[in-house]
């Protein structure tokens, strides 16, 4: 069976591999000249996958690389991984699945299964996509289904293997296909009835996530107000077997799940003539936090100018990724105040026109925002450097501060 994968980022390139390491023959697409020419080379794009296992994949002559979709003209399979990101008022931004789908059915041999994995509000699949192909293709037939990917960059416990994978198929043979093709690489596929159940329980994931990320957040507050610590309450919370689940503050939420996916609910629920208050309160709750963060760094140092060493510019730990990143916006809020801003990563090349520290020396604060395994604070406590700790790992002593 031959397989296209459009987008081959964070989403697209682990499916490729899982794919090929099952034997398909597959082709990954995607419109970034310098990242096609890196994957034919055997170099990843990404950290989930190695240089190694890219390698491997182009000298098993099953995978290839390239910006033309032309060669998706043969796929029994075309999966859709391409970004779905918010525009500047908050609002979906479809931009790159119309082109994309544009193209793909453009090209598209007819039969093929096309399976959308791209985040999207419900209706996605049956409204626009297949309204893409019934304008450029209406004497062809195609199956549609969606099967919203479930990624976690940096986390080396879930994968495709591992994790159940939700299909919603727009017809019977559809869903019959789709079931099919992911049963290949995945461990559990759960059939739903519709493609509009798939799109939605994406949606409802992640929301569920900033909700209880909101919670904690405002809890945190309180709780530094009245000299408590939130994460030991949180431990003490989660003693409990059933009817909590453990969600921590942090320097904010980032990435290209937890920031997104519930404003797409939110414009839904608004087509829908709803809203979503609660959704809305906590994506404003967790939006505000990165400037917290920093008003709290201004507090405990006072005016500038000092100097600033902030410890993770990730949206998580173990990523390069800088996609609604916390650490960003708390680096620009503080190096507009005037602050020289510095920072450590360990998987960050470049930010700002700089490199990653390399010497813990001289700094005013640190801001600890996301846990890096190649840093270590053994000298910053030995100089007494203050360090604002958004993790809740360290231990408490005199020049540590909670946020």
């Amino acid at each position: 069976m031959k397989v296209s994968i459009i987008g081959q980022g964070y989403v697209g390139l682990p499916l490729a591999h899982s794919l090929v390491r099952a034997g398909f023959d597959v082709t990954g697409v995607d419109v970034d000249e310098t990242k096609v020419s890196r994957l034919n080379k055997g170099m990843t794009v990404i950290e989930d996958i190695s240089d190694d296992e890219v390698l491997g994949m182009v000298k098993s002559s099953r995978y290839v690389a390239t910006s033309k979709y032309s060669e998706i003209s043969e796929s029994d399979v075309v999966v859709i991984c391409v970004p779905t990101p918010l525009d500047e008022t908050k609002n979906p931004d479809l931009s790159a699945l119309t082109s994309a789908t544009e193209a793909i059915a453009r090209e598209a041999k007819s039969g093929a299964l096309v399976v959308n994995e791209s985040t999207s509000y419900p209706g996605t699949v049956r409204n626009l996509i297949v309204h893409i192909f019934r304008e450029n293709r209406p004497n062809d037939e195609f199956d549609f289904a969606c099967a919203p990917e479930r990624v976690d960059p940096g986390n080396s416990n879930w994968g495709h293997n591992n994790t159940p994978r939700l299909v919603g198929g727009l017809t019977e043979k559809a869903l019959s296909r789709s079931v099919d093709f992911y049963s290949r690489v995945c461990n559990q596929v759960v059939p739903v009835s519709s493609p509009e159940v798939a799109e939605f329980a994406k949606l409802l994931e992640n929301s569920f996530r900033q909700v209880n990320i909101a919670l904690v957040t405002e809890l945190a507050r309180i709780s530094n107000s009245c000299g408590v610590n939130i994460y030991e309450v949180i431990e003490a919370a989660a003693t409990k077997p059933y009817g909590f689940m453990k969600f921590t503050p942090s320097a904010g939420v980032g990435g290209h799940c937890i920031p997104v996916d519930p404003m797409y609910l939110s414009w839904f629920a608004k087509q829908q003539g709803g809203t979503l208050g609660l959704v809305d309160m906590a994506q404003k709750i967790n939006d505000q936090r990165p400037r917290d963060v920093a008003q709290r760094a201004m507090d405990v140092l006072g005016k500038s100018p000092a100097r600033i060493l902030i410890v993770g510019m990730g949206y998580k730990p173990n990523t390069s990724d800088l996609r609604e990143s916390p650490s960003v916006e708390i680096y620009g809020k503080l190096k507009n105040e005037g602050y020289d801003m510095r920072w450590f990563d360990s998987f960050v090349d470049n930010f700002d026109g700089k490199m990653s520290e390399t010497e813990i020396t001289d700094f005013d604060l640190i801001i600890y925002a996301q846990p890096d395994k190649n840093f270590e604070l053994g000298d910053a406590a030995k100089q007494k450097i203050k360090v604002l700790d958004c993790t809740g790992r360290l231990s408490e002593a005199a020049h540590i501060f909670q946020i």
